[in-house]
């Protein structure tokens, strides 16, 4: 989402968070502050949601982790159903991304397939690149691969936790 859209939303809902406090209706006014903060750190994670091709490695930034993956681990590339992109490894783990799917222009363009093809050259290219500095052989399972960690993004989770603040307050008052 844009930042024009943010602004929109953030102006209606202070319009609103406005007549809620000039009629002394705090309880509302604290629980749609807390919602605008919720959706916007929301909109803001999934529009920091991607695929990175590294030198010698690919990350992947979901929602709230991150995957590092060495491009000689990577099986293929595949636009899975829904949900964006999907890179299945030589262990036959399946590591999908949120970055590229689920929405009605997708359906329509096929950005994901499109998305998905190129990057699975991508990633092939350079697998091949690397592994030819390993004397030919297939990596063993271990390299390159990362487990799963958490994503700190400061602002979102600062928006989060000023949201979580404002429905206690919400409720106490």
């Amino acid at each position: 989402m844009s930042w024009t859209a943010i602004t929109l939303i953030w102006f209606v809902c202070l319009m609103a968070l406005s007549t809620a406090m000039e009629h002394e209706n705090y309880r509302d006014a604290f629980h749609l502050a807390a919602s605008l903060l919720g959706v916007t750190s929301l909109l803001r994670r999934m529009g920091t949601c991607r695929i990175v091709l590294r030198e010698s490695s690919i990350q992947v930034d979901n929602f709230f982790t991150s995957r590092s993956l060495a491009y000689t681990e990577i099986q293929r590339v595949n636009a899975s159903p829904g949900c964006g992109l999907q890179l299945l490894t030589h262990l036959g783990e399946a590591v999908d991304s949120f970055a590229f799917g689920g929405s009605y222009l997708d359906f329509l363009f096929h950005s994901s397939e499109r998305a998905a093809a190129e990057v699975d050259i991508e990633v092939r290219k350079r697998s091949r690149r690397t592994s030819r500095g390993r004397s030919g052989r297939r990596p063993s399972g271990g390299g390159g691969h990362s487990a799963p960690c958490l994503r700190r993004r400061w602002t979102m989770d600062g928006l989060l936790l000023i949201a979580v603040v404002c429905v206690a307050v919400g409720f106490a008052v």
